[in-house]
């Protein structure tokens, strides 16, 4: 007598790259074992979630995965780059936080407006418009000018408060 669920979600097929069902008996199915042996579990994740749409099939590829693996390990070099700066790496509440130049405003600005719709497209279940958002804030916005430009101005906190968020955002 009761609703077992109170949102459902139906996910299409996986396709190869030329859009036909991945199956066993076509041998056209990718072995998930050895792809996360090369390019780690995260990197499939992302590259399942990125062009998830309900009901929609997707294609994978070895390509995506890999290209996913990319953005991994920029997540990774940021993390590593960040404590190397610093000699705790506890958790930095934004009340914290001294904001010491215009480029400072500029990324907690973009940060707020990235969260905000990562957010809303998640809890509208839609998982590939939300990880697109994080993925271009975190490639063209963070690590391509923001990074370079702490190295000059050394401000780390706020370094590893816009890291923290993102990693955050992203963990399932």
């Amino acid at each position: 007598g009761k609703i077992p669920f109170k949102t459902v979600y139906i996910n299409g097929y996986i396709t190869d790259e030329k859009g036909v069902k991945m199956s066993k008996s076509k041998f056209n199915g990718i072995n998930p074992m050895p792809i996360i042996e090369e390019y780690g579990a995260d990197a499939l994740r992302l590259s399942l979630i990125s062009n998830s749409a309900a009901a929609m099939n997707q294609s994978l590829s070895i390509q995506k995965i890999a290209g996913y693996r990319s953005f991994i390990t920029k997540l990774f070099n940021l993390a590593k780059f960040y404590s190397n700066q610093v000699s705790d790496n506890k958790k930095i509440e934004k009340s914290n936080l001294v904001i010491e130049s215009i480029f400072d405003y500029w990324i907690l600005d973009g940060l707020s407006k990235a969260k905000k719709r990562s957010i809303g497209n998640f809890k509208a279940l839609r998982y590939g418009e939300g990880l697109k958002v994080l993925y271009n804030f975190v490639w063209h916005y963070f690590a391509d000018w923001y990074i370079e430009i702490s190295k000059v101005e050394k401000n780390y906190n706020l370094v590893g408060y816009v890291l923290q968020t993102i990693l955050e955002l992203l963990n399932p």
